[in-house]
């Protein structure tokens, strides 16, 4: 993108909390818009033909700056920057806001010595704190529950049309139920055998902090900490909206 293009009324820059990641995702149908992490913030940058900024990015709760070349921020129609842009390395909105699903190489391997099958669990006691359950059941339940209800858990949306909700206590939802600990999450019930901790597991797995590791049967995949946002009814329901989710607008 040339932010020194004279065929542009201006460039535009939003600041956006690196957790608001998915309220970003109506964003991919605006013309060249890209998109840099920098530790905990999203930006976003884009070019406006006219002096309005796009109707997409004005339903964003974000800052918005215009660009003073070379890195001034400025707001409204100043001329005068009130900071500086950091040096960033920007990439297409969809590639920053995409998904990453890791899938082991090997089914069930954790290591060329030790091979994991998951069994019957003798502890019968466990809540379950991850749910697996359609995108389109977590938007309706997030419309008639009150807030108080989902202000602790986080979810993930994925391609299938599906959404992993993280913490507790999580909907009472038809679903898939887990339980999970140290980032690990098996299948309500289930064990693993060998007995092998979680933390051990979780190592084997190179998840990092925030990551979460989901069993299913002999496979498992990895769904990194920055997929999973806070639940709340704008984050499902700009999810349940982007085609990438199975969304129909």
């Amino acid at each position: 993108m040339d932010s020194d293009s004279t065929d542009l009324a201006f460039v535009w820059i939003a600041k956006v909390e690196a957790g608001d990641a998915v309220a970003v995702s109506h964003l991919r149908g605006v013309s060249q818009v890209e998109a840099a992490l920098d530790t905990n913030t999203l930006w976003l940058r884009g070019t406006a033909e006219t002096d309005e900024l796009p109707s997409e990015l004005v339903r964003l709760s974000a800052q918005v700056f215009r660009l003073r070349p070379p890195d001034g921020l400025a707001l409204g129609d100043s001329e005068i920057p009130v900071a500086r842009l950091p040096e960033l390395n920007w990439q297409p909105l969809h590639e920053v806001t995409q998904p990453k699903v890791t899938k082991p190489v090997l089914p069930g391997m954790i290591s060329q010595s030790v091979r994991l099958k998951l069994v019957k669990s003798e502890e019968d006691d466990l809540e379950p704190n991850v749910l697996q359950v359609p995108l389109s059941s977590l938007v309706k339940w997030v419309g008639s529950a009150p807030e108080l209800r989902f202000e602790t858990l986080k979810f993930a949306a994925g391609y299938d049309g599906s959404a992993l909700i993280w913490g507790t206590p999580i909907p009472s939802l038809p679903g898939n139920r887990f339980f999970e600990k140290d980032g690990v999450a098996v299948p309500l019930g289930q064990t693993w055998d060998p007995p092998i901790p979680a933390v051990v597991v979780a190592e084997a797995m190179l998840l990092a902090p925030g990551d979460l590791g989901v069993f299913r049967g002999e496979d498992w995949e990895r769904v990194e900490a920055s997929n999973f946002v806070p639940v709340s009814r704008a984050a499902v329901r700009l999810s349940a909206q982007n085609p990438q989710f199975g969304g129909t607008s």
